[in-house]
């Protein structure tokens, strides 16, 4: 569940889904969430920067049917950073 909860932070905000691929265990601690080795290894596998690019873009297509009347429920709120995600990606 918690590589779901990624992405659909990662969906709903083009800056988190960037950060995922720069730092996933950063991305993650700022949701609270902690990873497994397992989950850890899997993310670093598919979230590799030469996939940056499409994989947003596809996550940002499915933000346009999952956050369509504003605000989106999945954009991520970070404590100390409320406006890291503003709008839906």
């Amino acid at each position: 569940m918690n590589v779901l909860t990624l992405l659909g932070a990662a969906a709903a905000c083009k800056e988190f889904c960037n950060l995922l691929f720069d730092d996933p265990v950063k991305a993650a601690t700022l949701l609270n969430i902690t990873l497994t080795q397992g989950e850890l290894k899997d993310i670093k596998e598919t979230f590799t920067k030469e996939y940056r690019d499409r994989i947003c873009n596809h996550l940002g297509s499915l933000s346009a049917m999952i956050c369509r009347i504003p605000p989106c429920p999945f954009i991520p709120v970070i404590p100390g950073k409320e406006d890291f995600c503003k709008e839906a990606a």
